[in-house]
């Protein structure tokens, strides 16, 4: 006699991994950014932290055109602002492999 096959089988609840191995990926460019913000509770607190405007801050986020991208210069700043939190790598990770 076979077994009857089960109906509404519910999926497992834990959390899956990516590729079945290891740790979720970090953000990465403008995401690690926003992560930066959330992290040290919002713009103005990053904006001061890395000593800029919370205006530059926003235009980065933003995709302002002059500044689709984290600019090199801050990212050193952001990684020690967040005690190493978010890596440089992970803000341009065309600059620093």
């Amino acid at each position: 006699m076979t077994k009857p096959k089960r109906i509404n089988a519910t999926p497992s609840k834990r959390p899956r991994k990516i590729n079945g191995r290891g740790p979720p990926p970090r953000p990465k460019g403008l995401a690690a950014l926003k992560a930066a913000v959330e992290l040290l509770g919002g713009q103005t607190n990053l904006a001061k932290a890395i000593g800029v405007s919370q205006g530059a801050i926003w235009q980065a986020l933003n995709g302002h055109k002059q500044r689709a991208t984290v600019p090199g210069g801050w990212c050193p700043k952001i990684e020690a602002a967040t005690k190493g939190k978010i890596k440089r790598e992970d803000l341009r990770p065309d600059l620093y492999l």
